[in-house]
């Protein structure tokens, strides 16, 4: 299994659209390269504490399961705008990685949420 980050720009149909307008997209706006890393520090923490289910936005906990399924079943794609520049993405992919690295399904085929031993 093989997650790759990719721009939407350049592939217009990823496995999983993971931009803005998805429930794994980045509420944080970056207005300016600067901010590139403060961001996504900020969506690591917002991408943890959303993995317990108390928390979660609409439809986030659900389209991870999907990713990591997909993921456990061969090679998949994550679209982003940002890619190849550091990304929220990257956050997810290593997520997914760690995880189905591990053997086990963070989501879905174990008990009903995540942990946050991320």
């Amino acid at each position: 299994m093989t997650v790759t980050v990719v721009n939407l720009r350049v592939n217009s149909s990823p496995t999983f659209r993971c931009d803005r307008a998805s429930p794994l997209g980045n509420p944080f706006i970056l207005n300016n390269e600067i901010q590139r890393s403060s961001v996504l520090k900020l969506y690591q923490s917002y991408f943890h504490q959303n993995l317990n289910p108390d928390f979660a936005p609409p439809g986030f906990l659900e389209m991870l399961s999907d990713i990591c399924i997909a993921a456990d079943a061969g090679d998949i794609t994550l679209g982003c705008w940002c890619a190849p520049r550091a990304c929220h993405c990257d956050v997810i992919k290593e997520y997914v990685d760690i995880h189905l690295g591990n053997g086990g399904m963070p989501y879905s085929k174990q008990q009903e949420g995540f942990t946050d031993e991320y």
